[in-house]
């Protein structure tokens, strides 16, 4: 009994967790709508919705197997892109679980033109410039209000662009990756004393 419980512990205390996919956009099959546009997720499961921009100003565009996972986009390899100056301000949401999951790890590919959008984090701070085919990579490794939480949502506020109806980004193959959940120390040995409890109370109930 006590070989069980303290293998259960390690079970729960062990780190080193591999990653694994929570969820995963390729867009492929996509067709326009109008503004707040919810997207499901390819893979996994999750949410992408794009607030905003109008029918005109969100397309399909030829996309790149850069960052692409299962399904692959076998058709036509589609991205989405987002135009014009007038959406400064507009965002995209990606809502998903990560209920037993933590350490979450963002990542896709832009590419803008010179006139075209530099996401920016809620406080409108930039966090990124974008070239040709950009792998991003967003690492929000030991942020711990995101540990084991039921819903999460991640927004990105476009902004920075120029030129009117020019200006242009293309974004494909997101991915959401995380680790499984690791419980806090206290928490391990919070557990710790409860089994130790429990096989006390298992030999005097033998005894």
């Amino acid at each position: 009994m006590r070989g069980i419980l303290a293998g259960l512990l390690l079970l729960l205390c062990s780190s080193g967790a591999s990653a694994t996919l929570i969820a995963y956009w390729n867009f492929a099959g996509y067709t326009d709508a109008s503004s707040a546009t919810t997207i499901a997720a390819s893979a996994g499961t999750g949410t992408l919705t794009i607030t905003g921009f109008p029918d005109a100003d969100l397309t399909v565009v030829g996309g790149t197997t850069i960052n692409e996972t299962v399904p692959a986009d076998v058709a036509q390899k589609e991205a989405i892109q987002l135009k014009n100056a007038a959406n400064n301000g507009d965002y995209l949401d990606l809502a998903f679980s990560l209920t037993g999951f933590q350490d979450p790890v963002l990542t896709y590919v832009s590419q803008r033109n010179t006139d075209g959008f530099n996401p920016v984090n809620p406080s409108n701070t930039p966090i990124n410039t974008f070239n040709a085919g950009t792998l991003v990579t967003r690492d929000f490794t030991g942020v711990g209000a995101l540990a084991n939480q039921a819903s999460v949502i991640l927004r990105y506020t476009v902004g920075g662009a120029s030129g009117g109806g020019g200006a242009r980004n293309d974004i494909d193959n997101i991915q959401i990756n995380a680790s499984t959940f690791i419980p806090e120390p206290s928490t391990c040995a919070l557990l710790s004393t409860g089994l130790l409890g429990l096989v006390i109370s298992c030999r005097r109930a033998r005894g």
